[in-house]
Protein backbone atom coordinates (compact mmCIF):
# COMPACT_ATOMS: atom_id res chain seq x y z
CA UNK A 1 0.00 0.00 0.00
CA UNK A 2 2.74 2.63 0.50
CA UNK A 3 4.62 1.49 -2.29
CA UNK A 4 1.26 2.24 -4.81
CA UNK A 5 0.44 5.21 -2.75
CA UNK A 6 4.12 7.17 -2.58
CA UNK A 7 3.51 6.92 1.43
CA UNK A 8 5.81 6.09 3.96
CA UNK A 9 5.52 2.76 5.39
CA UNK A 10 4.95 4.58 9.14
CA UNK A 11 2.66 6.64 7.73
CA UNK A 12 0.40 4.04 6.55
CA UNK A 13 0.79 1.57 9.49
CA UNK A 14 -0.45 4.96 11.61
CA UNK A 15 -3.49 4.99 8.97
CA UNK A 16 -4.24 1.69 9.86
CA UNK A 17 -3.93 2.31 13.51
CA UNK A 18 -6.40 5.03 13.48
CA UNK A 19 -8.70 3.09 11.17
CA UNK A 20 -9.11 0.26 12.82
CA UNK A 21 -9.47 2.23 16.28
CA UNK A 22 -12.42 3.90 14.46
CA UNK A 23 -13.90 0.36 13.02
CA UNK A 24 -13.76 -0.95 16.37
CA UNK A 25 -15.94 2.48 18.21
CA UNK A 26 -18.98 1.63 16.04
CA UNK A 27 -18.44 -2.72 15.78
CA UNK A 28 -20.87 -2.78 18.27
CA UNK A 29 -23.69 -1.06 16.37
CA UNK A 30 -23.39 -3.91 13.24
CA UNK A 31 -22.05 -6.97 14.83
CA UNK A 32 -24.50 -8.11 17.22
CA UNK A 33 -27.10 -10.47 18.17
CA UNK A 34 -30.75 -9.23 17.15
CA UNK A 35 -33.36 -8.48 19.58
CA UNK A 36 -35.75 -11.01 20.45
CA UNK A 37 -38.44 -8.89 18.51
CA UNK A 38 -36.33 -9.17 15.19
CA UNK A 39 -35.22 -12.70 15.96
CA UNK A 40 -35.35 -14.96 12.79
CA UNK A 41 -32.46 -17.07 13.82
CA UNK A 42 -33.79 -20.36 15.06
CA UNK A 43 -36.65 -20.64 12.02
CA UNK A 44 -33.95 -19.50 9.35
CA UNK A 45 -31.42 -22.13 11.01
CA UNK A 46 -34.08 -24.61 11.32
CA UNK A 47 -34.27 -24.34 6.83
CA UNK A 48 -30.63 -25.26 6.84
CA UNK A 49 -30.51 -28.84 7.83
CA UNK A 50 -34.18 -29.05 10.32
CA UNK A 51 -32.02 -28.33 13.36
CA UNK A 52 -34.64 -26.45 16.14
CA UNK A 53 -33.18 -24.58 18.41
CA UNK A 54 -30.03 -23.12 16.53
CA UNK A 55 -29.14 -19.41 16.60
CA UNK A 56 -25.91 -19.35 15.97
CA UNK A 57 -22.18 -21.59 14.76
CA UNK A 58 -19.41 -20.34 16.50
CA UNK A 59 -15.43 -21.22 15.77
CA UNK A 60 -12.49 -20.00 15.79
CA UNK A 61 -9.71 -18.73 13.30
CA UNK A 62 -6.03 -17.49 13.77
CA UNK A 63 -4.96 -14.59 11.95
CA UNK A 64 -1.24 -14.42 11.62
CA UNK A 65 0.37 -11.21 13.46
CA UNK A 66 4.33 -10.52 13.19
CA UNK A 67 5.62 -10.88 16.65
CA UNK A 68 4.54 -8.59 19.48
CA UNK A 69 7.82 -9.01 21.47
CA UNK A 70 8.36 -8.76 25.13
CA UNK A 71 8.33 -11.77 27.61
CA UNK A 72 4.77 -12.49 26.75
CA UNK A 73 5.13 -13.20 22.90
CA UNK A 74 5.13 -16.60 22.94
CA UNK A 75 1.61 -16.30 24.47
CA UNK A 76 0.38 -15.43 20.62
CA UNK A 77 2.28 -18.74 19.10
CA UNK A 78 -0.58 -20.74 18.27
CA UNK A 79 -0.46 -24.50 17.52
CA UNK A 80 0.26 -23.48 14.28
CA UNK A 81 3.56 -22.41 15.30
CA UNK A 82 3.47 -19.00 13.80
CA UNK A 83 2.19 -15.66 15.92
CA UNK A 84 -1.32 -15.13 15.98
CA UNK A 85 -4.23 -14.25 17.63
CA UNK A 86 -6.99 -16.44 18.28
CA UNK A 87 -10.40 -14.83 16.42
CA UNK A 88 -14.03 -16.31 17.60
CA UNK A 89 -16.89 -15.62 15.52
CA UNK A 90 -20.41 -16.41 15.49
CA UNK A 91 -22.29 -16.36 12.19
CA UNK A 92 -26.34 -16.67 11.51
CA UNK A 93 -27.95 -18.83 8.82
CA UNK A 94 -26.98 -16.26 6.38
CA UNK A 95 -23.30 -16.12 7.42
CA UNK A 96 -23.52 -13.09 8.94
CA UNK A 97 -20.94 -12.52 12.22
CA UNK A 98 -23.52 -11.63 15.22
CA UNK A 99 -20.62 -12.33 17.66
CA UNK A 100 -17.04 -11.35 17.28
CA UNK A 101 -14.03 -12.02 20.06
CA UNK A 102 -10.15 -10.55 18.93
CA UNK A 103 -8.53 -10.33 22.04
CA UNK A 104 -6.82 -13.52 22.32
CA UNK A 105 -3.19 -14.94 21.73
CA UNK A 106 -2.64 -17.81 19.09
CA UNK A 107 -2.27 -20.49 22.05
CA UNK A 108 -6.01 -19.63 23.73
CA UNK A 109 -8.38 -22.96 22.91
CA UNK A 110 -10.63 -21.93 21.17
CA UNK A 111 -13.45 -23.68 23.68
CA UNK A 112 -11.74 -21.44 26.66
CA UNK A 113 -12.06 -18.30 24.05
CA UNK A 114 -15.74 -19.06 23.81
CA UNK A 115 -15.83 -19.95 27.75
CA UNK A 116 -14.94 -16.76 28.76
CA UNK A 117 -16.89 -14.85 26.30
CA UNK A 118 -19.52 -12.68 26.76
CA UNK A 119 -21.33 -14.31 24.50
CA UNK A 120 -21.51 -17.55 26.58
CA UNK A 121 -21.94 -15.47 30.14
CA UNK A 122 -25.18 -13.97 28.09
CA UNK A 123 -26.46 -17.20 27.37
CA UNK A 124 -25.55 -18.10 31.07
CA UNK A 125 -27.84 -15.22 31.97
CA UNK A 126 -30.49 -16.40 30.14
CA UNK A 127 -30.38 -12.88 27.49
CA UNK A 128 -31.03 -15.67 24.50
CA UNK A 129 -32.78 -18.52 24.01
CA UNK A 130 -31.47 -21.50 22.00
CA UNK A 131 -28.03 -23.18 21.47
CA UNK A 132 -24.79 -22.35 19.31
CA UNK A 133 -23.30 -25.33 17.30
CA UNK A 134 -19.58 -25.83 17.73
CA UNK A 135 -17.00 -27.91 16.28
CA UNK A 136 -15.74 -31.37 18.71
CA UNK A 137 -12.74 -28.60 19.92
CA UNK A 138 -15.61 -27.26 22.25
CA UNK A 139 -16.90 -29.14 25.41
CA UNK A 140 -20.70 -29.95 24.50
CA UNK A 141 -23.07 -27.65 27.28
CA UNK A 142 -26.74 -26.33 27.54
CA UNK A 143 -25.91 -23.33 25.37
CA UNK A 144 -23.22 -25.07 22.90
CA UNK A 145 -23.69 -28.59 20.86
CA UNK A 146 -20.87 -30.37 19.08
CA UNK A 147 -20.56 -33.76 17.36
CA UNK A 148 -21.58 -36.86 19.19
CA UNK A 149 -18.69 -39.32 19.30
CA UNK A 150 -19.53 -42.78 19.56
CA UNK A 151 -22.23 -43.18 16.90
CA UNK A 152 -24.76 -45.91 17.63
CA UNK A 153 -28.06 -45.34 16.17
CA UNK A 154 -29.53 -44.33 12.92
CA UNK A 155 -30.58 -40.95 15.01
CA UNK A 156 -27.17 -40.09 15.61
CA UNK A 157 -25.63 -40.28 12.00
CA UNK A 158 -28.21 -37.59 11.00
CA UNK A 159 -28.03 -35.46 14.03
CA UNK A 160 -23.99 -35.17 13.10
CA UNK A 161 -24.82 -35.25 9.62
CA UNK A 162 -27.35 -32.07 10.10
CA UNK A 163 -25.14 -30.81 13.00
CA UNK A 164 -22.12 -30.50 10.08
CA UNK A 165 -23.67 -29.57 7.69
CA UNK A 166 -25.42 -26.22 9.55
CA UNK A 167 -21.83 -25.79 11.48
CA UNK A 168 -20.35 -25.33 8.09
CA UNK A 169 -21.81 -21.63 7.88
CA UNK A 170 -19.09 -20.73 10.03
CA UNK A 171 -16.53 -22.59 8.19
CA UNK A 172 -17.74 -20.81 4.73
CA UNK A 173 -18.43 -17.17 6.42
CA UNK A 174 -14.23 -17.44 7.91
CA UNK A 175 -13.32 -18.40 4.14
CA UNK A 176 -15.32 -15.31 2.58
CA UNK A 177 -14.21 -13.13 5.27
CA UNK A 178 -10.70 -14.18 4.17
CA UNK A 179 -10.82 -13.93 0.83
CA UNK A 180 -12.89 -10.31 1.13
CA UNK A 181 -9.98 -9.27 3.25
CA UNK A 182 -7.10 -10.89 1.42
CA UNK A 183 -4.39 -9.35 4.69
CA UNK A 184 -6.39 -11.64 7.02
CA UNK A 185 -4.71 -14.48 5.15
CA UNK A 186 -1.47 -13.30 5.57
CA UNK A 187 0.78 -12.03 8.37
CA UNK A 188 -0.52 -8.61 9.75
CA UNK A 189 2.82 -6.14 10.66
CA UNK A 190 0.89 -3.91 12.36
CA UNK A 191 1.59 -2.98 15.91
CA UNK A 192 -1.49 -3.97 17.32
Amino acid sequence: MADCNEMSQQSVSHYVKNVTYAICQVAAEFIKFPSPAENTLMRDFEEVAVMPGIIGCVDGTLIHIKSPGGPDAEHNRGRKVFFALNVMAVCDANMVITNLVVNWPGSAHDSRVYRESGLCAALERGEYRGVLLGDKGYRCDYYLFTPLRNLVTAKDYRYNAAHAKTRNLIERTFGILKRRFGVLGKCLRTEL
